[in-house]
């Protein structure tokens, strides 16, 4: 909910929200938020996925991981939101440069 309102903070409530069913965003106080908001909540159908959300969720997961992971072997300690910030970052830079070169950035 800190992150989501975060965003709403930023770029305004949206008008509908639709989630899986997430028990985060399902109880009485998240409720709440959302008719305070005037957000209507949404819960997809058994089996609908937002395929692109949940793969972009996934890649900031990882993301984040690896940051954590690099973070602790260099016995560097960060607030888990900084780390999030930099992960957000890296995937919209990643968009940008896929989206003004037409493909992804070399690795090698």
């Amino acid at each position: 909910m800190n992150g989501l309102d975060q965003w709403v903070s930023i770029f305004g409530p949206m008008q509908v929200l639709i989630f899986d069913g997430e028990t985060g965003l399902d109880d009485p106080a998240a409720t709440q938020y959302f008719e305070r908001k005037g957000i209507t909540k949404r819960t997809s159908a058994p089996g609908q996925h937002v395929r692109i959300c949940d793969r972009r969720t996934q890649v900031l997961r990882d993301t984040i991981h690896k940051i954590s992971s690099q973070l602790s072997e260099e016995g560097i300690a960060v607030p888990l939101s900084r780390v999030l910030a930099e992960a957000t970052y890296a995937g919209c830079a990643r968009s940008q440069f896929n989206a003004l070169q037409g493909q992804a950035p070399r690795t090698d």
